[in-house]
């Protein structure tokens, strides 16, 4: 068991503190406000979380809909290669079922 888990499935209140801040950091409105790195370092943050069931349903249960954000920046980032991270990011979220539905709801 790894330290700080809050049981079988669970997940600790610090790792959601921290899911939730990266999920702010992705906002694409604040993309202009915010440096490349950081950008990077939250989207990689949100797909390393995201890549298990366990996850996904932790980012779902943010206020902002940090899927969403990462598909539209996927699409319409003037930034060809915060696209392609975007891309690498959905790459990693479709390893669940619940992610690939998701997914695909977006186009």
């Amino acid at each position: 068991s790894r330290a700080g888990a809050a049981g079988e499935g669970g997940v600790d209140s610090k790792a959601a503190a921290r899911s939730k801040k990266n999920a702010n950091d992705v906002n694409l409105q604040q993309h202009n406000k915010t440096s490349a790195l950081k950008i990077r370092t939250a989207l990689w943050a949100v797909g390393q979380i995201g890549s298990s069931e366990t996850g996904f349903r932790l980012l779902q249960e943010q206020k902002e809909d940090v899927i969403g954000m990462i598909s539209d920046m996927a699409l319409e980032c003037p930034t060809l290669s915060m696209r392609g991270t975007c891309f690498y990011i959905m790459g990693l979220l479709s390893r669940t079922p619940s992610a690939r539905t998701m997914l695909s709801r977006l186009g």
